[in-house]
């Protein structure tokens, strides 16, 4: 990973350092740790998978000709939204299949997501992309990380108990 004086050269002069550190901060939580287990292995999995595309888009923030990487940047992003509607489904039957109550308020969570995500490809047709992606990075890793961290755990913790184990 480049050094933190590289992240200086990226940014527009409309960041802080609070906001600075606030992005350095959520990058790095978006690296997989073992907290993040619903112990549901194909969940997992599939949250892993949203995590590396999250540090794909990081790691071309880092870069000082981010702007010149628009079309892979975009592809990114692509692959993010339509990866995300995947796990989202998949996620969405489990919680069918288990009868779980709290299942509308997770859609509606996931549907906020969805279009957010949406937003960010047509605003990276229409802003600055390295101002754009920043703001991306900030949304995904705190959305991503806090979504599974709160939601996914009761859920994980509902289909545990449903099957008579402990998902924590």
């Amino acid at each position: 990973m480049s050094g933190s004086g590289d992240v200086f050269l990226i940014l527009s002069s409309k960041y802080t350092m609070m906001k600075i550190k606030k992005i350095w901060r959520n990058a790095m939580a978006m690296e997989w740790k073992d907290l993040y287990s619903c112990q549901i292995p194909e969940i997992d999995q599939q949250h892993r998978r949203l995590f590396e595309l999250g540090n794909q888009l990081y790691t071309l923030a880092l870069r000082t000709d981010a702007q010149e990487h628009h079309k892979i940047i975009k592809a990114i992003l692509t692959e993010l939204h339509a990866y995300t509607v995947y796990h989202f489904e998949f996620e969405e039957a489990l919680l069918v299949t288990y009868g779980y109550p709290n299942l509308e308020e997770h859609r509606k969570k996931h549907q906020f997501f969805i279009k957010k995500l949406s937003v960010f490809e047509i605003d990276l047709f229409h802003q600055d992309v390295k101002e754009m992606l920043l703001k991306l990075i900030l949304f995904v890793s705190e959305w991503i990380s806090s979504h599974i961290m709160i939601e996914d755990k009761k859920y994980g913790r509902y289909i545990g108990q449903s099957e008579g184990t402990s998902n924590s």
